[in-house]
């Protein structure tokens, strides 16, 4: 088969790999019909995220088809759509046995700790695989993945209707929050640092009622206006700046949470006595588990979500490397995808 190799920095290539077969009772093995390229993908292929290996196959995005299943495999049939939940996980840690499988102490990702999801073809357990309705497009099918992580993060957060959401960095998850925010009744502003001509009917597409280009306009005066010096009730900030945690706390309201949802290693500074003085709740969140898998199918199934509308870039497989490429412009693409 082929797969999608990076062997150092920014150096990939299209190379022949051998076919993955069943080898256990338990493994499926699946033909990947779609990918999508992740930020951490990006993160990867420039070396800002080490791998465990390398050359390694790229990749943790992505859906494709049933081929072939084990002599144990129940609930899967050849011809059955399927999500691959790229988490790597021993299932017997004592986080896992708490349900908290995302933390799992001996965990990974597939195309950062394993080979990924890049290539024709994928063997894996039938615990990783998620099947997805006949109805749903293939090509949105890898998209799920980042849907499922949001859900998760939209877990530790009290929105009820009428709430002032703010978004601060609009890329795939912050429009993804913004729509769930929206779902729940909130008022939605996001920001981010740059607006091109797209990027507006996208936003609201997905719920935006306000925006704020950063580059031209004081976030921290439009949030005021807006709520009449309330603040926000929640925030949620997607965008690599961990510097600007310190900008969430000023802008929360007294009581509101702050969710702090990116993999940016750094270090932050930020006014601790704030939180005590305004009781505000901090969070984090990473990843995702079965139950925010099972609610984000049920999302794009029912169309209460239309992950297509993120689309802004499709490629074929042999141009994988050109999708990598495209996909570092995040000022242009939202989300790039491969058929293969």
């Amino acid at each position: 088969m082929r797969a999608f190799l990076l062997s150092s920095a920014y150096k990939t290539q299209l190379a022949e790999s051998p076919d993955p077969k069943i080898e256990s009772p338990e493994d499926v093995l699946v033909r990947v019909k779609a990918i999508s390229i992740c930020g951490t993908d990006s993160q990867i292929y420039s070396g800002n995220i080490g791998t465990k290996k390398l050359p390694i196959i790229m990749g943790h995005e992505a859906g494709g088809v049933v081929e072939e299943v084990g002599s144990n495999v129940r609930g899967l049939s050849v011809g059955a759509k399927v999500l691959i939940d790229p988490n790597i996980l021993d299932g017997s840690c004592d986080l896992c046995a708490r349900g908290l499988t995302n933390l799992c102490r001996n965990g990974g990702l597939m195309g950062r700790d394993s080979d990924g999801v890049f290539a024709e073809q994928v063997k894996l357990n039938a615990k990783s695989l998620y099947e997805i309705p006949a109805t749903v497009d293939d090509l949105v099918i890898p998209l799920i993945q980042p849907l499922s992580t949001v859900v998760r993060g939209m877990a530790q957060l009290t929105i009820v209707p009428g709430d002032f959401v703010l978004i601060v960095g609009l890329g795939a998850t912050g429009l993804l929050f913004a729509k769930l925010s929206k779902l729940r009744g909130a008022q939605v502003m996001g920001a981010r640092r740059t607006w091109l001509g797209h990027m507006l009917p996208i936003a609201m597409e997905f719920g935006v009622d306000h925006h704020v280009d950063m580059s031209k306009e004081d976030l921290v005066r439009e949030v005021e206006r807006i709520t009449e010096g309330r603040g926000a009730d929640v925030i949620v900030l997607t965008a690599n700046a961990p510097n600007l945690i310190q900008m969430c706390l000023d802008l929360v309201r007294p009581g509101g949470a702050v969710l702090q949802f990116f993999n940016y290693k750094a270090t932050a500074s930020y006014d601790a006595y704030q939180l005590y003085k305004k009781e505000i709740k901090l969070f984090a969140t990473r990843s995702s588990v079965a139950s925010d898998f099972l609610s984000a199918i049920k999302l794009v199934a029912s169309r209460e979500i239309r992950l297509d509308k993120m689309i802004t870039g499709t490629f074929e497989f042999e141009n994988a490397e050109k999708a990598f490429l495209a996909n570092q412009d995040r000022k242009q693409n939202v989300k790039v995808l491969i058929k293969v």
